[in-house]
């Protein structure tokens, strides 16, 4: 079962994970569920949207990022 684990590094390189979430699948519509889901917690919390994203090279995950965030910078690690 793919985990989908969403963390921030903090100004004082402190790791702060948000969410942690079990998909039933690596596809792209999985994950654009899960993205939708974490936006919708950020904006009822007022919470500022991501400036930039760094994932691996998972085509399915970058395929979502792009639908949910078109003006997101992405770094591949």
């Amino acid at each position: 079962m793919p985990i989908l684990n969403i963390s921030s590094v903090l100004r004082n390189n402190e790791t702060l994970s948000f969410g942690v979430c079990f998909l039933s699948s690596e596809k792209e519509g999985d994950y654009i569920w899960a993205i939708e889901a974490f936006i919708d917690i950020m904006e009822k919390h007022s919470i500022k949207m991501p400036l930039t994203i760094v994932t691996n090279r998972e085509l399915a995950l970058l395929n979502a990022l792009k639908a949910s965030f078109p003006l997101l910078r992405h770094i591949l690690c």
